[in-house]
């Protein structure tokens, strides 16, 4: 039996704590933003262009387009045989499991049992990764459609279909020749991020291998199972959507921290109190990170609640006609972090995000591990600090 612990990135890398990767990151990050610009910015450009007319919400900022060119491309790259080469029959069937399975209870298990049988045998078939997927409208229109029946990428999905609308408008060739360019760049990034930041997913290959052995008919396959570049996607991807909410978020008045269970100190003894947004510490457990959190936040007036996976997000949203009173801080894993900054910007919430130094919940390995999450990058989105290297007054 192989006890191994595999974790797919760690961004201590090699040390005791995470302070070199946010160096890093911050070293890398504008170079890849400046590259973007140079290759798609044109493309970025005019799709604002076209969100100010099509669209009564605040255009966002050129830099997080950018970013949704890059997810194109990238998805296109990583998951675009495997829409080509899955039925419609299948694709239907996956989107109708993907609705059960928000219900609760058995209709939802069952839901799970089924994608588990469908998604690595079918939907990401091996041998199908390399299939091609024409670029265009119907490529792009049946990628989206891949992405939402996999029950994974519905949030990512909703912002391509806006450039899928775009494309719709131009004609053949720029869709055709902008998705290409897409294409590439995203090739790039892939290159350029291994090259910067791959020595915090050093174990992506080994994990992806074990998973697939031992664990192949998980209804969250495709949630785990993710490429390399798609963890540097969500380094690159947290630090541009950082950028772009973080006046926003400075300016309100209240602050919440939105931590994973995975950072408590025990999973099955934990005295926490469960509320209608999250569970709250009680201290039971002195060395627990949860508890230092609630304590801190105390200290520097921030409340700290716990949640767990696919949480409803909507209970922070402003009302109607509002301004949002409360800024959000999320701390997930690498993966999700995209996802959960554009559903909390759909919602209309300055927000910021963090990702745990390392995975750590069932959905990554057998046995629960205690995760972390860098300090001084959190006091310094909470705006407690100025700069990361700040102690805390």
């Amino acid at each position: 039996m192989d006890n191994t612990v595999h974790i797919p990135y760690n961004l201590c890398a090699n040390t005791e704590s995470s302070d070199r990767y946010y160096a890093d990151l911050e070293a890398w990050a504008p170079g890849v933003l400046e590259k973007l610009h140079t290759e798609m910015g044109g493309i970025a450009e005019a799709f604002r262009k076209y969100q100010t007319r099509v669209s009564d919400d605040p255009a966002d900022t050129i830099p997080e387009y950018l970013l949704e060119a890059l997810l194109a491309g990238s998805f296109w790259n990583i998951y675009g045989g495997y829409a080509q080469a899955a039925s419609d029959t299948l694709l239907d069937v996956m989107q109708q499991l993907a609705k059960l399975r928000k219900s609760e209870g058995l209709t939802a298990k069952t839901a799970d049992a089924a994608r588990g049988v469908l998604e690595l045998t079918l939907m990401e078939n091996p041998k199908d990764q390399h299939q091609f997927l024409l670029p265009g409208t119907a490529g792009l229109a049946r990628l989206i459609r891949w992405m939402e029946a996999s029950g994974e990428f519905d949030r990512e999905a909703y912002r391509l279909r806006q450039w899928l609308n775009f494309f719709s408008e131009q004609e053949d060739t720029y869709a055709f020749v902008s998705l290409i360019v897409m294409r590439n760049t995203a090739r790039w990034f892939s290159k350029s991020a291994a090259r910067a930041m791959g020595k915090y997913t050093p174990g992506i290959e080994s994990f992806n291998e074990h998973f697939r052995k031992n664990h192949s008919l998980r209804e969250d396959a495709i949630a785990v199972l993710r490429d390399e570049s798609e963890y540097h996607l969500g380094m690159f991807g947290s630090w541009v959507i950082n950028e772009a909410m973080r006046e926003n978020f400075l300016k309100t008045p209240a602050k919440m921290l939105l931590i994973p269970a995975c950072l408590r100190a025990h999973f099955t003894e934990c005295k926490a109190s469960k509320t209608s947004r999250g569970e709250v510490c009680n201290g039971c457990t002195e060395n627990c990170q949860v508890n230092r959190l609630t304590r801190e936040g105390k200290k520097y007036g921030f409340g700290v609640l716990m949640l767990g996976h696919r949480s409803d997000l909507s209970a922070w949203a402003p009302a109607p006609g509002k301004d949002q009173q409360t800024g959000i801080v999320g701390v997930a894993c690498l993966t999700t972090l995209i996802s959960g900054g554009y559903e909390l910007k759909r919602l209309g919430i300055a927000a910021q995000c963090i990702p745990l130094d390392h995975s750590g919940c069932t959905h990554w390995t057998s046995t629960t591990q205690v995760t972390s999450v860098n300090m001084g990058e959190l006091y310094y989105r909470l705006g407690v600090t100025r700069n990361r290297n700040e102690q805390p007054l």
